[in-house]
């Protein structure tokens, strides 16, 4: 439950011009909250004054993200074929890359796929990781996830790219959430 400390509350408006939810008004110079409040917490991060908090959620200590360095792209590949969307990616990605003056990295998912390292090196990658085994040959969106998850994991990209195809957007949100 989101609760509105009244007394801290300066009606600045901040809340309500943060909420993507339209679930908070200003009445009487006091934020008041709607029914239509998804606790999604972007109102209490703006919240200059401190005046919001939701209910029972513990305020978690900042993640150190200096350990996170590189840029990814997720270099999709279907029937033995990478697909065009990840040569483009890479291309954004190095661009990316050399301003942060970080490492290119492209990954690579399927079966029988070490021939095609090579074109991702020529396309700009600076490495490639490769997870290729028959389990990978037919995308499996939870499969994939779980193998991106732990490479995400062990390795700490800064930034992890992937193409707005129908594979990208069942697999990302899968290790976004993760």
């Amino acid at each position: 439950m989101l609760i509105v400390n009244t007394e801290t509350c300066i009606g600045c408006g901040i809340c309500e011009a943060n909420c993507a939810f339209g679930a908070i008004t200003l009445e009487d110079g006091i934020a008041v909250v709607g029914d239509t409040c998804t606790l999604c917490g972007s109102c209490v991060d703006s919240c200059e004054v401190e005046a919001l908090c939701i209910e029972g959620a513990e305020k978690k200590a900042p993640v150190d993200l200096s350990a996170w360095s590189g840029i990814w792209v997720f270099a999709e590949a279907r029937h033995g074929k990478i697909a065009p969307v990840a040569f483009e990616l890479l291309g954004i990605g190095r661009q990316l890359a050399d301003q942060r003056k970080a490492p290119l990295t492209a990954v690579l998912l399927g079966s029988d796929l070490h021939d095609k390292t090579d074109e991702l090196i020529a396309a700009g990658a600076d490495k490639v990781l490769l997870a290729d085994d028959p389990a990978l040959a037919q995308y499996r969106e939870d499969v994939y996830g779980k193998v991106l998850e732990h490479l995400v994991t062990k390795y700490k990209p800064e930034v992890l790219l992937a193409g707005a195809t129908a594979i990208g957007r069942s697999v990302i949100p899968q290790v976004a959430t993760a």
